[in-house]
C-alpha cells in the first residue's frame, strides 16, 4: 500500500519512519515512495515456509543469518524488507544499522508478492537486488511459483514440480518447491 504521493529522499525516509506514529508499522522506500509492508494470510504462511527451510540449512551449516518479514537492509540506497534474507558471516560488517536498517544488501532476498504488491516497485526492487549482488527468490503464492534471479544469469522460473537450489548464494540448498507452498485451507463461513 502507498503512503505518500510525492517522491522522497532517504533521509525523509528514515525522518517518516522514525516518528512516533510510524514506529510499530515496517516500510520500504522504493523509487521514492514510501510503503507500508503488508502481507495477506496466505502469502504469509509461503514467506515462513521459506524462512524455515532457509534458516534450518544456515543454522546446521553456520553460514550466518537469517531474517524474516520484519529484517530490513540498504539495497543500492534503499530501505527494504524482505520476506526472508540471508547474510553470510563472511559478508556481515559491525557497522552499526540505520533506523534499523542492515547497510549491506543480502546475499538471498525472498520476496513473496501480496496482492498489494505493483509489478513495477517488484521489477525495481529484483533490478536493485541484482545491482547489489543479491540472489532474488521472487515467489508467486498464488501460481505457486519462484523465478530465481542473479547478478549474470537468466532468470530462471521454477513450478511445483522442480527443485529449488541455493546456487551461488547458499551451496548444497535444496527443497522441492511443492514443499514451499502449503495447501490453502478455506475458513469456516
Amino acid at each position: 500500500m502507498t503512503i505518500v504521493t510525492r517522491l522522497y529522499t532517504v533521509d525523509e525516509f528514515f525522518d517518516f519512519i522514525t516518528q512516533p506514529e510510524n514506529q510499530t508499522t515496517h516500510y520500504e522506500l522504493i523509487g521514492g515512495e514510501i510503503f507500508e509492508v503488508v502481507s495477506e494470510e496466505y502469502a504469509s504462511q509461503v514467506g515462513g515456509r521459506f524462512f524455515r527451510y532457509v534458516d534450518i540449512f544456515v543454522e546446521e551449516h553456520e553460514l550466518g543469518i537469517v531474517t524474516g518479514a520484519d529484517g530490513g537492509y540498504m539495497v543500492m540506497g534503499q530501505p527494504y524488507i524482505p520476506d526472508t534474507a540471508f547474510m553470510s558471516f563472511k559478508r556481515q560488517t559491525k557497522k552499526k544499522a540505520i533506523n534499523g536498517y542492515n547497510v549491506l544488501a543480502p546475499d538471498l532476498a525472498v520476496e513473496v508478492r501480496s496482492p498489494t504488491d505493483r509489478d513495477a516497485d517488484i521489477t525495481l526492487k529484483i533490478t536493485n537486488y541484482i545491482q547489489a549482488g543479491t540472489v532474488v527468490w521472487d515467489v508467486n503464492a498464488d501460481k505457486r511459483t519462484v523465478t530465481v534471479y542473479a547478478k549474470d544469469q537468466a532468470p530462471i522460473k521454477l513450478t511445483s514440480n522442480d527443485t529449488l537450489d541455493g546456487g551461488d548464494a547458499l551451496p548444497g540448498f535444496s527443497v522441492p518447491v511443492e514443499k514451499l507452498f502449503p495447501v490453502r485451507r478455506e475458513a469456516d463461513e
